[in-house]
């Protein structure tokens, strides 16, 4: 008989184990480091208990990405409610991010992503592969570990307060070509910083002398942009914006 009861609690014991909620506080008893919850899984909501290895291993803090026009769409595990501050999400950066962007975690409103002085990220902060890490505060998403010194990529730094793309792109008109620099993050460059680069950075720099260039110069050119740069760093050449007029672009940024 002893035996039968005995088999018949350890079915019952194996029989219940699952999921358990537990509605009041718990109260560990024992020696000094020897008290313990063994077998937790992960957790399945927003207030659920998190294991030491869920903490060293920051599941509860990790997120999948993806990017939906501007707005970068966040799924994490255990889902959110609600945005509360001081929530801290990491997720891999799916694909080269930069400018005016929002962030949305399972579905909540769309927020404003910023760097800590308030800044859209630029080119070069939020690239495909990379792991970001972003606070919520306010109203507001905070990128915390975006890189903030040197230059972006694929430019060349001419000195601490200028950096230069290394290569121009395909004939465009003034108007696009201001808007692509915007974009970027930088602007197009002035004619006393191309002037610079191009005398003394001339081997880092790759199309120099091979086509015009547009600058932001209107100074005494009414209704006129100005081109630069083809054959030789001094050449010059008024171009009217509103004419079938080409330029290559080369943008100007600050180090970041």
């Amino acid at each position: 008989m002893m035996r039968i009861c005995t088999l018949l609690m350890l079915f019952a014991t194996l029989t219940c184990m699952g999921q358990v909620e537990h509605s009041t506080p718990l109260r560990f008893m024992g020696p000094e480091g020897t008290r313990t919850i063994t077998g937790m899984g992960e957790p399945l909501s927003e207030n659920a208990a998190i294991t030491v290895e869920g903490s060293l291993l920051n599941t509860a803090h990790w997120a999948t990405a993806t990017l939906v026009v501007d707005t970068i769409k966040l799924v994490a595990t255990p889902s959110m409610t609600n945005y509360e501050d001081g929530m801290l999400l990491q997720f891999v950066v799916p694909v080269n991010m930069r400018g005016a962007l929002k962030l949305s975690c399972s579905g909540l409103t769309a927020l404003p992503l910023t760097r800590p002085d308030g800044v859209p990220p630029v080119s070069g902060q939020m690239l495909a592969g990379s792991v970001c890490e972003v606070l919520f505060a306010g109203d507001r998403w905070i990128l915390t570990n975006a890189p903030e010194k040197g230059c972006p990529p694929a430019t060349t730094m001419i000195n601490e307060r200028l950096c230069i793309e290394t290569a121009t792109t395909a004939n465009m008109y003034f108007y696009p070509a201001v808007e692509r620099c915007s974009a970027l993050g930088g602007r197009l460059c002035k004619w006393g910083e191309y002037y610079v680069a191009c005398v003394e950075h001339a081997e880092e720099l790759t199309g120099l002398g091979a086509a015009w260039e547009w600058i932001d110069d209107t100074s005494n050119h009414a209704n006129t942009s100005v081109q630069v740069g083809f054959a030789n760093c001094e050449a010059m050449r008024w171009a009217d914006p509103q004419q079938i007029t080409f330029g290559r672009t080369r943008c100007c940024f600050a180090p970041r």
